[in-house]
């Protein structure tokens, strides 16, 4: 289950999406960029954040990037621009944010898809790496067992005595 918090100054969004299977909104709709770190001292352990790129408050925008992955590294940004503008593009790729997405051009359905297909890329990656260290333990299993067969075949072999001629 992912968990997330939203800052559009939109509250319908986020009520919807807390009627979602998979996903876990953590507060009420954020409306202003300060509260989003207010929320993230509290609870750091957030998986998306879909902000408005407009949102009102003092700081600007890269200062709360910076500031949010201060707190949590891992965090994805979904940034949402109320319409094409590529000096904002620009600054949001600076940050390596690929989630950018227009105002009118994304809806509810795309937004759940978008945390969901993460969510499912998440899980695959946790299948193979489990399956990976699977075989590394299948592996050592392995060695260990040879390493104590010729250990104890070692052990099993009658010494020689060599006799000593005069």
């Amino acid at each position: 289950m992912k968990s997330i918090i939203t800052a559009l100054n939109h509250p319908d969004l986020n009520n919807s999406l807390k009627k979602e299977k998979n996903i876990k909104v953590l507060n009420k709709d954020i409306i202003y960029k300060e509260g989003i770190l207010e929320i993230l001292e509290i609870k750091k352990e957030i998986d998306f954040i879909i902000i408005n790129y407009d949102l009102p408050g003092k700081i600007s925008v890269e200062e709360l990037i910076q500031k949010i992955k201060k707190i949590n590294k891992k965090i994805e940004f979904i940034f949402i621009l109320e319409k094409e503008n590529l000096e904002k593009e620009k600054i949001l790729k600076k940050y390596e944010i690929k989630n950018i997405y227009y105002n009118d051009k994304i809806n509810k359905e795309k937004l759940i898809h978008i945390i969901q297909e993460k969510n499912k890329k998440n899980e695959k990656e946790l299948e193979e790496e489990i399956e990976k260290l699977k075989k590394i333990i299948q592996e050592k299993d392995q060695q260990e067992k040879e390493t104590s067969q010729k250990t104890e075949k070692k052990c099993l072999q009658k010494p020689q005595i060599k006799s000593h001629k005069r």
